[in-house]
């Protein structure tokens, strides 16, 4: 009964003793109750501002700036100018569709392919001038994750050396490396040990042991050299294995990070649970960097086993 389940209660702390992130288990803690009564669904958000008198990004060319260098564009995307900045050089991959949860997995690739190319002429073109050559990604869907507009876009921004989290993680795997390892290569290791890994070709991905959100996190780490292109089905296969869990609402953060003494790009996607929430997934806890989990890992990679065979059928 439920008596027994607060007093028999397991909590499972795990600690990456070089990245110091820190993430504490407990599913009972997703039996709390969240007040989510009369929640909307992810088809009646977007619906509430869909169209070009509503939403911005449903009429891109007239209703967003265009770069010095151009708008990249695929059959399913477009770049615009991010008039809002938050880098010097920083823009937006907008998708023609408007619902973010029903992109299919060749949009995806779209967008990603679009971000690619943004990142290549936008390096070229900073090139004379404030020489910023590390690209970092961010793709927050639906306003629980943080996203400013419904209709979906990633924001893609370049910077002059390595920022926050990237710049750490360079510091940890060089400062690991004296023992004549890879951190980022090792993370893998044991992730795998643990059946929580799954390779796609020469990508990897894997259900995090050190999520940043409750609602727990893949991670995707692509080959050395590798473009940001070449996982983008990889996380098109996650996103649907977090749908399949029932996440409405996710974030990603994607940049290339130093693994076997080259440059490969590593994906973080976290499930930020509704799509209008009943109580925010970040508080004080998780600022500090000690995440208490709601979600097991092994059921988040049991879901990519069950898309594939899916998917595969």
């Amino acid at each position: 009964d439920g008596a027994q389940l607060v007093e028999e209660q397991r909590v499972v702390t795990v600690r990456n003793l070089w990245t110091f992130e820190t993430s504490c288990f407990n599913m009972l803690r997703g039996r709390r109750p969240l007040g989510t009564q009369g929640r909307l669904t992810p088809d009646e958000v977007a619906a509430s501002c869909e169209g070009k008198d509503r939403c911005d990004f449903c009429d891109v060319e007239r209703m967003t700036s265009c770069e010095p260098f151009g708008r990249m564009r695929g059959e399913h995307a477009v770049t615009c100018g991010n008039v809002f900045k938050g880098a010097g050089v920083h823009g937006l991959v907008i998708w023609k569709q408007h619902f973010p949860h029903r992109l299919s997995a060749l949009e995806v690739v779209d967008g990603f392919e679009v971000a690619d190319q943004w990142f290549r002429c936008a390096t070229s073109w900073d090139a004379d001038r404030g020489k910023a050559a590390f690209p970092v990604l961010f793709w927050n869907m639906f306003r629980s994750a943080g996203a400013s507009q419904i209709h979906p876009h990633m924001q893609v921004q370049l910077h002059t050396a390595p920022v926050g989290k990237g710049a750490l993680l360079r510091t940890q795997s060089k400062r690991y490396s004296t023992d004549g390892r890879d951190l980022c290569q090792d993370v893998v290791l044991a992730h795998r040990h643990l059946g929580l890994a799954r390779d796609f070709g020469e990508t990897v991905c894997w259900a995090s042991l050190t999520p940043a959100v409750g609602g727990g996190e893949f991670c995707v780490l692509g080959s050395v050299g590798s473009a940001l292109e070449d996982i983008a089905e990889v996380t098109a296969l996650l996103i649907a294995s977090f749908r399949r869990l029932g996440a409405e609402a996710l974030s990603i953060f994607a940049l290339p990070v130093p693994v076997a003494g080259q440059e490969a790009w590593l994906l973080r996607l976290s499930n930020r649970g509704p799509c209008v929430p009943g109580v925010v997934d970040t508080g004080s806890c998780e600022l500090h960097g000690v995440c208490s989990v709601v979600t097991d890992p092994f059921a988040l990679i049991g879901a990519v086993d069950d898309e594939i065979a899916t998917s595969s059928a």
